[in-house]
């Protein structure tokens, strides 16, 4: 498991057991209370817990535990959060093709060879309608994955008829995704007043996550 300074882990422990387990988790061999800081937060539901880690510092890698008990005993696993690379963002990023209620976009690189764990081998694409960046809430958002090495188009469709989208791409790896870079485009113009945005101060997440610990 990777991420890297400044970016975010999410890791998830579900447990199937009858009675329900209790799940606890650790870092370093120290507990982590179940309680929301700058670093830590850990949202639990019947059968499963997560903690997401906003990693500030070279403290934040290491070895995390999520150990589960219930009356009848208890289990637990380890997992290793390693230092990774920040991947860079996509060299190009922009809408090429406007086809009824489709966007068709040129992402690069888009042939790119892995060479290192660290290489990049897949693009996040997030498109939601709005008039103004200010009103858009990513968190709405739709999203889709592109793939560096297939040769399929990257395509957006199901889109509105004459509606304004904004658009972000980013690179990922297995650490998590780079910086984003920000489009415009609208459904009722030709596709060449498509509008590359500079945002800054954006929040990067690195979302990981992982199922593990069933037992009876």
């Amino acid at each position: 498991m990777y991420s890297f300074i400044d970016g975010n882990a999410n890791l998830t422990c579900e447990v199937d057991s009858e009675p329900i387990s209790l799940i606890t988790w650790y870092h370093n061999t120290k507990r982590l209370l179940p309680v929301k800081d700058k670093f830590y937060s850990i949202h639990d539901e019947s059968s499963k817990s997560t903690i997401e880690i906003n990693v500030k510092d070279k403290q934040h890698f290491g070895e995390y535990v999520c150990k589960a008990n219930n009356s009848r005993g208890s289990i637990d696993r380890m997992i290793n959060l390693n230092e990774g690379r920040k991947p860079k963002s996509p060299s190009l990023c922009k809408v090429v093709k406007h086809i009824e209620n489709t966007f068709v976009l040129e992402i690069q690189p888009r042939k790119a060879r892995r060479t290192n764990p660290m290489d990049i081998y897949r693009f996040k694409v997030e498109w939601i309608r709005a008039k103004n960046i200010e009103s858009v809430n990513w968190l709405t958002a739709d999203e889709k994955y592109f793939y560096l090495q297939s040769d399929d188009d990257f395509i957006l469709d199901s889109l509105s008829n004459n509606t304004n989208y904004f658009i972000r791409c980013a690179s990922q790896n297995i650490a998590g995704l780079s910086e984003w870079i920000y489009l415009q485009a609208n459904t009722r113009i030709d596709i060449s007043t498509a509008t590359k945005l500079t945002i800054s101060n954006c929040i990067i997440v690195a979302l990981v996550s992982f199922k593990v610990l069933h037992y009876y």
